[in-house]
Order: structure tokens, then sequence, then C-alpha cells
């Protein structure tokens, strides 16, 4: 009897074990891997009916597939657990993950943003939404792929067709098949400009050429075989995206994707033992070899940087403007969304200083990013921020090498080098790649030599059950800002849009626009003084004076358009604003020396508004 009931309880559990099975293949592991396509969609979602469609509407539509997907994970889990605990209490344990030091130091990171967010002023609601969003789908993703191992490649191979639609879509662009999101540019893709176009077919390069590399003996497969079909959707993918990464002209996309593909190769083909042998062989070769090498990196660094000189002057002193805002708080942080408010203010200080040279005054800007996320992570989450950020870039990266994630491993190689000298976590698609490429990464055994110290085992029905209660809560708090976006491209009822938009400072100028044509110049100041703690842009210190000047406060719209003046000293209009309130004062001799100044100074750029300007300021000066 013992012998036939322990013949019942093998056939029992084995029978369990093919229930569990036959759950877990067609449905959950093929529901899993359509919510993670449905994720990587997001950078289609463009959406023209919103205003700024081409961020939010894959903002909102990320949303949205992070809940489809954290549902999906908790019937998985829920179903898989009802099956293991009818077969065998052993399976209850079978399936728990390990917490590791990534996911501690990304909840970190999360911790930071929170407590150095500037609740007061709520500078940034979707993007907190957004960066908790982008947790949870961590880890949905970890409780994903610990059950679904075979998903990484299927999710891979995902953020393959996405690089391939984008580049089909940016050659139709070129050839006017297709229009493009910017009047200024033929080639952009889903989104606004070439830069995080390229950026993107930058990241997933490498994923390409992984594939190829990996499926090297394709030729001993029929030409159905799985291995054939990915060798040449990859090599598909990886051609099409460098016929159009040069029309890109973009230099850090270039060389994000010139360092990832040289050191996926490296990985695949070469490593240290080779080098090593080449070395030893071409001993007498090597320094004319090294010589020439460092040669040839020099003239092609030279070269990028004189491709733009202008532009690349911009950005060394958007990161030296960035840089001396760090060192005012360097711990606290000005909290998320607090860089170009930061900014502005330390360039008009910069600029105040007399520090500052002719070409630095020349190529100045007001930035809504500071082209390096590095250095902003360090200003909005200060260093303790930053330095969560890179830990857990590099410990995805270093799992990614030792399991042998070669592919996702390159993706986060070329992020972290586009980085470097763009902005890609300020939109939507690189910051749901980078979660999809890092996930990917630690997904599998715990691979820290010091495991026991810093990873624990976690119920996965747990994690799920919280995320997709968390992630229905971010769906519904956006919900009400949807239809807040669409409003506003509809109708002009700025009063009624105010509670949902106040952090936009777009809006709070349209806003401040209307109230001035209405003669409303207080509440259009209470507007604008908002909105000046939420963008670099001088602007809105312009408006700010022209309505103080129309309500009577001559000092205050004197000390707003000189801090305008500040922030930007090569533009005409502050002058030409300060010459009509000087006039206006009766201060005869400033008004004098701000009309020399329109009259002489060679615009940045000419246009039809500095000849009006000019004209409307000569006939001032005669009817004096």
């Amino acid at each position: 009897m013992g012998a036939v009931s322990e013949k019942n309880k093998l056939k029992m559990e084995r029978h369990g074990k093919e229930q569990t099975k036959r759950f877990s293949f067609p449905s959950g592991m093929t529901m899993g891997a359509l919510g993670g396509l449905l994720i990587l969609a997001a950078v289609f979602a463009v959406e023209p009916s919103l205003k700024n469609g081409l961020v939010m509407g894959p903002v909102f539509w990320f949303h949205r597939a992070t809940f489809i997907l954290a549902i999906i994970v908790l019937l998985c889990e829920f179903f898989s657990k009802t099956v293991a605990r009818s077969t065998s209490a052993s399976a209850l344990c079978r399936n728990r993950i390990h917490i590791m030091l990534p996911d501690m130091l990304l909840l970190a990171f999360g911790g930071i943003t929170l407590l150095t967010y500037r609740w007061a002023l709520h500078p940034e609601p979707e993007k907190l939404l957004f960066g908790g969003q982008l947790l949870l789908l961590w880890f949905i993703l970890r409780v994903l792929l610990g059950r679904y191992p075979s998903l990484r490649n299927v999710f891979l191979v995902f953020i393959l067709l996405t690089g391939l639609i984008q580049a089909v879509w940016g050659l139709e662009q070129l050839y006017g098949y297709r229009a493009s999101h910017h009047s200024f540019f033929r080639l952009t893709g889903s989104f606004f400009n070439p830069g995080p176009y390229s950026g993107y077919l930058a990241v997933i390069l490498p994923v390409a050429l992984h594939f190829i590399l990996r499926t090297g003996n394709f030729r001993k497969y029929p030409w159905r075989h799985y291995t054939v079909v990915l060798r040449y959707a990859s090599l598909a993918v990886f051609i099409s995206m460098l016929l159009v990464l040069p029309a890109g002209m973009s230099r850090s996309a270039w060389l994000a994707a010139g360092v990832s593909c040289a050191w996926v190769y490296w990985m695949q083909r070469a490593g240290w033992e080779k080098v090593k042998e080449i070395i030893h062989t071409y001993r007498r070769w090597m320094v004319p070899v090294s010589v020439l090498v460092a040669g040839c990196l020099f003239a092609g660094v030279m070269g990028l940087f004189l491709l733009k000189k202008d532009s690349a002057n911009g950005r060394l002193l958007m990161w030296k403007i960035t840089a001396r805002a760090i060192t005012h708080q360097p711990v606290s942080g000005t909290g998320l969304g607090g860089f170009p408010a930061a900014f502005a203010g330390e360039q008009a200080s910069y600029f105040t200083s007399g520090s500052a040279s002719a070409t630095e005054k020349l190529v100045a800007g007001s930035p809504e990013y500071a082209f390096n996320e590095y250095l902003q992570t360090g200003l909005e989450q200060g260093i303790i921020g930053i330095v969560c950020f890179l830990l857990w870039l590099s410990c995805c990266f270093y799992a990614g090498v030792r399991n042998r994630r070669i592919g996702a491993a390159g993706g986060i190689v070329a992020f972290a080098v586009f980085a470097a000298s763009s902005y890609p976590l300020q939109l939507p698609a690189f910051g749901v790649l980078l979660i999809f490429l890092s996930a990917i990464c630690v997904a599998g055994p715990c691979f820290f030599s010091f495991k026991k110290a810093f990873s624990f085992k976690a119920n996965p029905f747990f994690i799920a059950l919280l995320a997709a209660l968390l992630s229905g809560a971010c769906c519904l708090l956006q919900q009400k800002r949807y239809q807040a976006y669409k409003g506003w491209t509809v109708f002009a009822d700025y009063e009624a849009l105010y509670p949902l938009l106040n952090h936009k400072p777009e809006y709070l100028f349209d806003y401040a626009q209307s109230l001035h044509k209405a003669a409303r110049y207080e509440e259009a100041c209470q507007l604008l003084k908002r909105a000046v703690r939420l963008s670099a842009d001088p602007m809105l210190w312009y408006m700010l004076g022209k309505n103080a000047q129309a309500s009577g406060h001559y000092e205050e719209a004197e000390m707003y358009l000189l801090h305008g003046v500040n922030i930007l000293p090569e533009r005409i209009y502050p002058h030409y604003l300060l010459a009509k309130l000087y006039l206006e004062m009766g201060q005869e001799e400033k008004a004098e020396a701000e009309i020399h100044t329109v009259l002489t100074k060679p615009p940045k750029v000419e246009s039809k508004a500095v000849d009006e300007m000019r004209i409307e300021l000569i006939k001032l000066r005669v009817e004096r």
C-alpha cells in the first residue's frame, strides 16, 4: 500500500507539473509576450489630438499597457500558485525570485526622487507618475522573466522589430513618402527631431549585431529554422538602421553606435585572450599601430566637434553651467523638474559676473534639458541620487556580461554613451527601452558573489499583486490629465484647466497672454511668476516686464527685463522692451543707450521682427 501510495503521489505530482506547463506556455507566456510588445509599441503611440502628443501620447499609452501587463502577470502567478498548491506543497517555494542589489538600488533611487521632490511647487507630476510606473515595470518584468526565461529573447526580438519599423519610417520620410514631425528636419521617425530618433536606433543597433554574430552557424540549418530567420531578420534591421543613422546627423548617436557595436564585436569574437595573442605575435608593430589608432581617434573626435562647432560649444556651456549649479545644492538637489529654473538662474549669475567669453554669450540658450543625463540627475536628485543611478546601471551591465546577455548589455553601453551628451531619460521611449534591456540582463540566477548579504527571496505573487494595484492607481491619476491635454488643443478655457496643467510653462504662458490681452495684468504676473520657477525661457521674464509696465510698476518691469537680458545677453528683444520702458519713464539717457544697442547689435538670426523693432525705435527717437 505504501509503495502504491508513493507511486500515486509521484503520478499526481507529474500530472500537476504537466498542468502547470499546459497553463504556463500557451496562455501565460504568450499573454506576457503580447503585453511586453504592447508596452514596447508605446514609441509609436503618437496622438496629434493631444498637446505635445509626440511625448504625451506614448506616456499615456505606456501607463495603460503597463497596467495590462501587470494584470497578466498577476493572473499567471495566481493560477500557477493554485495549481502548485493542489499538487505539492514544495512547489510553493519553487518560483520565488531573488531581490538583489539592482532592485535595491532602483528602489533607493525612487525613494531619493520622492524625498527631493518639491511637493509645494509640484513641477513634474507626469514625470513623477511615469517614473513610478517604470519602477513597477521593472518588478513586473523581474517576475515575468523569472517564470518564463525564454521571454528574454522574445523581448529582444520585439525590440529589434521596433527598430526596424523606426528605420523604415525614417526612410519613408527621407524619400518624401511620409511627413516628419518637425518643420526644419525631414527625418524624425516618431520623435520630434532627428537627435532622439537617431539615439533610439543607436541603442538597438548593438542588439541586432549581437544576433548577427550569434547566428554565424546558420548555414547548418534548413531555411525555415528560427536561426536562419533570426539571422536574416537581424541583418535587415542592422542594414536599415545603418542607412538612416548618417542622415540623422547626430554625433551623439554615431558615437553611441560605434562604441557599443565595437564592444559587442569584441565580446563575441575577440576577448582578452585573442588580443593578448595578437599583441604577443606582432610586438614590433604595437607602438606604430597604437600611435596611428590614437591619431585616428583624435582626428575623429575633432571632426565630430567641428561638424557642428556652435552646437558643441553650446553643450559645453550647458554642462559648465549645470556643474556650477550642482555646487549650490550638492546633496539635496533641486528635485525632479528643477533643472530649468536652476539653470537659468545660474546662467544669469555667470554672465553677470563678467567671466563669460564672447563665444559663450553667442551660443547660450535656454534649454529644457542639460544634454547630459548624469549632470541633470546630479542637479535634480543630488550626488547621492546620481551615485545610486550609476551603480544601478553598472550592476545591470555587469549582470549582462556575467549572464552572457551581450546584446542587452551592448544596448546599455549605447544608452550610457548617448546619455552623456543628450537627453534620453526625458523621453518615454528610452525609459521603457532601458528598463527592458536592464531587466533582461539581470533576469536569471543571482550573479553577485556576495549574494547572501545583498539578496533575499520574495514571493512573486505578492510582488505582482502590489504592482497591479499601484499600476492601476497610476492609470487613474493620469486619466484626468489625458482629458486636460486633449482639452488644451480644443478650447481655450484656461481657468478650467489650471488645476491639472499649472506645471506646464507653455500653458501658463498662453494663459498669461490671454489675461494680458484682457488687461488683467496682475493676474498675468502671478501666473508668470510661477512659470519662471518651472522654465529657463527668458521670454517669461520679458512678459513679466511687459505686464508690470502695463500695470504701472516700472521698477519691477526694469528688474524683470534686466534679468532676462542676463540670461541671454545676445537677444535684441529685451533691449527693445527696455528702450520703450525707459521712454515711458522719461529716462532719456537709458533709453538712448538701449536704442543704440538695438540698432547696432548684430542679431543671432536675421529676421523681419528685428527690422520692425529697429524701424519702430527710429520713429520713436525722431518723434522725441
